[in-house]
C-alpha cells in the first residue's frame, strides 16, 4: 500500500495578542512599495516566512487590481500558490492556480500556465479525479507544443503516465514513462530522469517482472544517490525492499526497509517512514518476532495519524488486530479489528476488510462467544464471495453480449451486401469481373471483422485468466493466514447429533467445517458425500445441508466443486504440476470425469482449464500502486 502521499504540515496557532501587532508591523514594512517590489519581496521571503510573504502577495494584487495588470496579478497569484504548496496546503494553493491560469493564458504566457496545468493535474490525481487530471496535462501539453523546455514536456509525460497506471492503462503508460527517459537523455537533468526509471520499475513490479524492476529501481537509486536526494532514496530503498521480499530474500528486505527508516528519520518523513516500517513487519513472519511486528505496527500508526493518513491508519489496525490474534491477546485483537472498520471515507482494500471480519469471528470463537463470531463468519463469507462472484458474472455477461451482438450485425451486413452483388450480376454480364472482385473484397472485410472479434474476445478471455490468477494467489497468501487463524477441529469421537441445531452448534459446524476445507482439503476426497463429510464432522447431512444452503448460498456439490476449482487454478499455476495433464490434476481434485471437470472449471473461472493453463504464463501481477510525486 506504498503511495505517493502529499504531507501536509501543521502550523502553530498563535494567541491574538501576539498576532495583532505582528500584522501591524508587517503593513508599515510593506507600506509604499510597488505591486513588483511586493512580488519581489514575496518571492525571497516565502522559505523562511510564510506570513510577511502571503501579507505581500495579498497587498500586491490589491495593487495590481487597481492597476489592471494581467500580467502582474498572474505573477502574484502564482507566487501566492507556490507559498502555498512549499506549506503543503494544497487545497490553497489550487484555488490560486485555477485564478492565475486564464490569466497567464489572456497575456500568452504559455509556459507559466503549463505549469499552473501541471499543478492542478498533480492535486486533481491527489484527490482520485484522475480524468481531470488527464485534461489538466492535455491542456498543459498544448501550452508547451511550441516550447523548447524538456524538463517541463517531461514532467507533463510523467505525470501522465503516473495517471494512466492508476487507471490501468499499462501500454499508455510505459510509453509515458519512456518518453520522460528519451526527452532528458544527454541533459543535466538526472534526478528527473531517475523518477523516470523509478515509475518504469513500479511498473514492472505490479506486473511482477521482478528482473525488470530490480533493475530500473537500482539504476534509479543509484542517481539519487550520486545527487544525494534522500527523500527519494528513502522511497526507493522501501520500494527495493518490496522487490526482494517478492523475491522471497527477506535478509535483503529487511535490509532495504532499514535504510528506509534510517534516512526517514534523518529527514522527518513520517509517510514514508511509516510505509517502511509496516512493509518491514511483513517480511518478520516467525512467531518469535509478534513482539517487535507489534511494536513497529503501533510506531507506524502513531505516524499516520500524526499525518491524517487515514488509510495507513485502517492498515496499520487491520494488520494490529490479526497480529494481537495470532499472539493470544482476543481483546486487543477486537479493538483493533473494531477501529479499523470504524475509519470512514476512505476506499478500503477489500482483503483487508474481509480478514478484520475473520479475525473478529475466530477470537468470538476462541471466546465462545458463539453469536457474534456466527455474525462475523457471515459478513466475511458474503464480502468474500459476493465480490468475486459479480465481477465475473458481470464480465462474462458483458463479453458475451458485446461479442454475439457485434456478430449479429457483422453478418446482416455481410449478407445484405452478398443480396445486392447478386442484384448487380443479373443486370449486366459485363461487369461480371467487377462483382466477383466487390465479393472477394466483402468477404475479406468480413473475414477481418471477425478476426478483430475473435482477437478481442480472445482478449477478455486473457482478462478473465488474469483476474483468476489474482484470486488463486489471493487463495495461496490466505490459505497459511486461514491456517494459523482456525482453530482445530473438536473432538471427533462419535456422538449422536442433536435434534436441533442450537446456535453454538451452528457456529462449531461453520468452523470444522471450515477447517475441513480450508485446512484438511476434504473436497480431494475422490467422490466424497455429504454423507462422508457430514460424519467426519461429526453431524449428519441435514444439518451440513442447511449450513451450507443459509451460509454460502449454494448446494452441497457447487460448494465441493468451487474448492476443487481453486485447487485446481493453483496447481495450473505451479511447476510443481506441470508433468501432469489437465485430466490429471481433474482427478487429482476429486473429479471423476473430465466432461463434469470442464464444465464446473469454465462455471466458477469463465474459461476452460486449457485455455487458462495455456495463457496463464503471459500473466503473473497483482495491483499494487506507487506515484512519485512532481516537484
Amino acid at each position: 500500500f506504498n503511495h505517493a502521499l502529499v504531507c501536509r504540515k501543521i502550523g502553530c496557532r498563535h494567541g491574538r495578542f501576539m498576532l495583532f501587532p505582528c500584522l501591524i508591523a508587517l503593513q508599515a514594512n510593506n507600506q509604499g512599495l510597488s505591486a513588483d517590489e511586493l512580488l519581489l519581496n514575496a518571492q525571497k521571503l516565502y522559505p523562511t516566512n510564510k506570513s510577511k510573504a502571503l501579507e505581500c502577495c495579498s497587498l500586491g494584487v490589491e495593487l495590481a487590481e487597481r492597476e489592471e495588470s494581467k500580467r502582474l496579478l498572474a505573477n502574484l497569484l502564482y507566487t501566492k500558490a507556490q507559498i502555498f504548496d512549499h506549506y503543503a496546503e494544497y487545497d490553497s494553493s489550487f484555488v490560486c492556480y485555477q485564478k492565475c491560469v486564464p490569466l497567464f493564458l489572456a497575456v500568452s504566457d504559455s509556459l507559466l500556465a503549463a505549469k499552473c496545468f501541471i499543478n492542478l493535474g498533480v492535486t486533481h490525481y491527489y484527490y482520485g479525479r484522475y480524468d481531470s487530471a488527464l485534461t489538466s496535462y492535455a491542456r498543459a501539453s498544448d501550452c508547451l507544443r511550441n516550447s523548447r523546455d524538456t524538463l517541463l514536456s517531461a514532467k507533463v509525460f510523467n505525470n501522465l503516465g503516473l495517471v494512466n497506471k492508476s487507471l490501468g492503462n499499462y501500454t499508455e503508460a510505459i510509453i509515458n514513462f519512456q518518453n520522460v527517459i528519451s526527452l532528458l537523455d544527454n541533459t543535466s537533468h538526472e534526478l528527473n530522469r531517475a523518477n523516470a526509471y523509478f515509475n518504469i520499475g513500479i511498473f514492472y513490479w505490479e506486473q511482477r517482472n521482478l528482473k525488470e524492476a530490480l533493475y530500473n529501481l537500482t539504476f534509479a537509486t543509484q542517481i539519487y544517490e550520486r545527487v544525494d536526494s534522500k527523500e527519494d532514496m528513502a522511497n526507493a530503498f522501501n520500494n527495493l525492499g518490496l522487490v526482494y521480499s517478492n523475491m522471497f530474500d527477506s535478509v535483503k528486505a529487511i535490509a532495504y526497509f532499514d535504510k528506509s527508516i534510517e534516512i526517514s528519520r534523518l529527514i522527518g518523513n513520517k509517510n514514508t517512514l511509516a510505509s517502511a516500517l509496516v512493509n518491514k513487519t511483513a517480511s518478520l513472519k516467525s512467531k518469535e518476532n509478534l513482539p517487535a511486528v507489534i511494536e513497529l505496527l503501533h510506531e507506524a500508526l502513531k505516524l499516520y495519524e500524526q499525518t491524517n493518513y487515514r488509510l495507513g491508519t485502517f492498515v496499520c489496525y487491520s494488520n494490529l488486530c490479526k497480529q494481537y490474534a495470532l499472539d493470544g491477546q482476543n481483546h486487543k485483537a477486537i479493538e483493533s479489528a473494531r477501529k479499523a472498520l470504524e475509519i470512514k471515507d476512505i476506499d478500503k482494500p477489500v482483503i483487508y476488510v474481509a480478514e478484520s471480519y475473520l479475525v473478529l469471528a475466530s477470537t468470538f470463537y476462541a471466546m465462545r462467544n458463539y453469536g457474534q463470531a456466527s455474525h462475523f463468519f457471515d459478513k466475511y463469507v458474503q464480502l468474500k464471495d459476493s465480490v468475486f462472484s459479480l465481477k465475473i458474472n458481470e464480465q462474462i455477461t458483458e463479453i458475451q453480449t458485446r461479442y454475439e451482438t457485434e456478430k449479429k450485425e457483422v453478418m446482416l451486413q455481410n449478407l445484405q451486401q452478398k443480396l445486392e452483388i447478386s442484384d448487380l450480376q443479373l443486370k449486366s454480364e459485363k461487369r461480371r469481373i467487377q462483382f466477383v472482385l466487390l465479393i472477394a473484397f466483402m468477404v475479406f472485410v468480413s473475414t477481418v471483422v471477425f478476426i478483430v472479434l475473435y482477437i478481442q474476445k480472445r482478449k477478455s478471455y486473457l482478462a478473465l485468466v488474469q483476474q483468476n490468477i489474482k484470486l488463486a494467489k489471493s487463495d495461496m497468501e490466505n490459505e497459511q493466514r486461514l491456517i494459523s487463524q482456525t482453530m482445530t477441529l473438536v473432538d471427533t469421537e462419535t456422538k449422536e447429533p442433536e435434534s436441533s441445531l442450537s446456535p453454538e452448534h451452528r457456529a462449531e459446524l461453520l468452523h470444522n467445517l471450515m477447517v475441513a476445507m480450508e485446512k484438511d482439503k476434504s473436497f480431494l476426497i475422490d467422490s466424497l458425500t455429504i454423507t462422508d463429510l457430514a460424519r467426519k464432522l461429526n453431524s449428519n447431512r441435514n444439518y451440513l445441508s442447511q449450513i451450507i444452503n443459509e451460509h454460502f448460498k449454494t448446494n452441497f456439490n457447487n460448494f465441493i466443486n468451487e474448492y476443487r476449482i481453486r485447487e485446481t487454478r493453483k496447481m495450473l499455476l505451479s511447476k510443481e504440476f506441470s508433468n501432469l495433464t489437465i485430466e490429471g490434476i481433474a482427478q487429482t481434485v476429486g473429479f471423476n470425469s473430465k466432461a463434469s471437470f470442464n464444465t464446473a472449471f469454465k462455471k466458477f473461472t469463465g474459461v476452460t482449464p486449457s485455455f487458462f493453463r495455456d495463457n496463464s504464463q503471459k500473466f503473473n501481477n497483482e495491483e499494487f500502486r506507487v506515484m512519485k510525486a512532481v516537484s
